[in-house]
């Protein structure tokens, strides 16, 4: 299930559940994707780079999956700056810094979609 990421955060009138279906599909593709990049990753050191970007990626995404306290738009915006300015997790990611980086763009990504004056 694919869920438009613009119409998600844009709409005037926040909806919960949206936004919790968004972060549930969101979270299942990046778990499936980083299972299906744990078997290539012998093939080919390409494939770290995408291992990190996933691995952050699901960080993000599973960091909100489920959370009853996305009940508004600002309370998901200051959900959003508290996990910006938390501790980069240790984990098996091939390289922290890049790790970090993907980590940061989506947070800020996910910022400029859910703003209001964006």
């Amino acid at each position: 299930m694919e869920v438009d990421t613009k119409s998600v955060f844009s709409d005037p009138d926040w909806n919960r559940d949206a936004v919790r279906d968004y972060f549930d599909a969101k979270t299942e593709n990046d778990e499936k994707y980083l299972t299906e990049l744990k078997a290539k990753l012998a093939s080919s050191k390409a494939y770290e780079t995408i291992y990190d970007q996933t691995l952050a990626s699901y960080y993000v995404h599973n960091y909100f999956r489920g959370r009853t306290w996305l009940s508004s738009r600002e309370d998901f915006l200051c959900a959003l700056a508290d996990l910006e300015t938390a501790v980069v997790p240790s984990d098996d990611y091939f390289d922290k810094e890049r790790f970090a980086t993907f980590r940061l763009n989506l947070i800020h990504s996910l910022f400029r979609a859910a703003s209001p004056a964006h």
